[in-house]
């Protein structure tokens, strides 16, 4: 039997903990103009589940149910859950024209080589026409372009006598408004457990950490974690901030992948807690990440709502998905994605997922019921031995054993 070590858990403060009595999802409402569902877009797939999961293997057409038997029939299944999720995180930024990065300095540090950065990302808002003529069958246009410039702070490690393209892998946060990247590359000294962009640098892989929206470096020194993320969904009323979290996951794959030290087919992503999802929500909608770590990131909305913890991960505490403040475990189409068909959209590519014994916001029975789901589906598409699931009989988060078996199965996989 796998020990058990009682060693004091961290405490998980929420962003939005302790802000008095200020009510995100009420305020997100004003600003946004949506008072309920029947103000957005109608989910392009609805489900018609109400306690139980939805079953990954099944689709409903016409009032019945198919079961899916090829490969073909999961595409079409796997699209619609695609459109749903896509409806989930709202309006994302447009893909990034370029992401580059400018160095700040360098840390010599055992076994690689640590350097301050900052992403430098540029993206098309808008354009206009301000010329265009046709002459010989060909039409000539001069365009006005508008590019807005993003600049976000992190660390890329690299390790020692690079000589050909390594693994990547982009290493993200927790819950950790202070800290951000810094402790995932080691810097935080209460914060080793989740240093994991140093400790795969070690072992040969190429790590990005970068501050996520509003920790960090982007924690705005004279504004609460409230009005923070108010300010950003008065700038995007109908976006969402994961969607948003989601977009700059992608944009670091862009630049991972531009540099030569990095095998551009090799690229994974790895988190805890925020940076858990973070990697789940980004693995399910960017193929190009080739194998997804995630402790203390999932569960079943279900189980979520069970715990009563549910609108506090996704909507009030954390501002994360705002939508969520409308869902209802208990009507029919009350929960209109469940979490499963999120995670599926990851298979059937490399997929390691765990969870400690004291996580009260990704209860440990939500994971089982992910897991029996997602087993079912890796092996219809013949890849059991690609999904990992695992419940330590640990307190803390992620103890050196844990983080070892992680790190060999991304050697493995990756």
């Amino acid at each position: 039997m796998e020990p058990e070590i009682a060693a004091p858990i961290s405490s998980l403060n929420l962003p939005l903990a302790g802000e008095g009595d200020f009510d995100f999802f009420s305020t997100w409402q004003r600003i946004s103009g949506i008072g309920g569902l029947q103000h957005l877009a109608p989910i392009p797939h609805p489900s018609g589940a109400r306690r139980e999961l939805p079953a990954l293997l099944e689709m409903r057409e016409g009032g019945r149910t198919e079961v899916i038997s090829s490969e073909a029939q999961w595409e079409t299944k796997r699209h619609h859950l695609r459109e749903n999720l896509e409806w989930l995180a709202g309006e994302i930024p447009q893909p990034a024209k370029s992401v580059k990065a400018k160095t700040i300095f360098e840390t010599v540090c055992a076994g690689y080589v640590r350097r301050k950065i900052k992403l430098q990302i540029e993206r098309e808002i808008s354009s206009q026409i301000l010329f265009q003529s046709n002459a010989n069958g060909h039409s000539r246009r001069r365009l006005l372009l508008t590019v807005e410039s993003e600049s976000i702070p992190g660390y890329l490690c690299v390790p020692n006598d690079v000589r050909i393209p390594r693994p990547a892998v982009i290493c993200l946060h927790q819950f950790n408004r202070s800290a951000g990247a810094r402790e995932a590359v080691g810097l935080e000294s209460e914060s080793q457990d989740v240093a994991f962009a140093d400790e795969l640098a070690r072992q040969g892989f190429v790590t990005l950490a970068f501050d996520l929206p509003g920790y960090g470096e982007r924690k705005a020194a004279d504004q609460t974690a409230a009005q923070q993320i108010v300010d950003f969904y008065r700038a995007h009323p109908r976006g969402s901030l994961l969607g948003r979290i989601v977009w700059e996951v992608s944009c670091a794959v862009n630049y991972l992948a531009s540099l030569d030290i990095v095998d551009g087919r090799r690229i994974g992503c790895m988190g805890h807690l925020l940076g858990g999802i973070a990697a789940i929500f980004s693995g399910a909608l960017d193929e190009r990440i080739r194998a997804v770590v995630a402790s203390a990131a999932c569960a079943t909305f279900r189980s979520q709502f069970d715990h009563a913890v549910a609108r506090s991960i996704w909507c009030n505490g954390t501002g994360l998905l705002p939508i969520f403040g409308f869902f209802n475990p208990d009507v029919e189409g009350g929960i209109p994605i469940e979490y499963h068909e999120i995670v599926a959209l990851i298979a059937p590519r490399p997929l390691f997922l765990c969870s400690p014994m004291r996580n009260e916001f990704f209860p440990r029975e939500g994971l089982a019921e992910v897991e029996n789901h997602l087993a079912n589906l890796y092996a219809f598409l013949g890849h059991p031995e690609r999904l990992s699931v695992c419940y330590p009989h640990y307190f803390i988060y992620f103890p050196p054993e844990l983080r070892e078996e992680s790190y060999q199965w991304l050697v493995r996989f990756l």
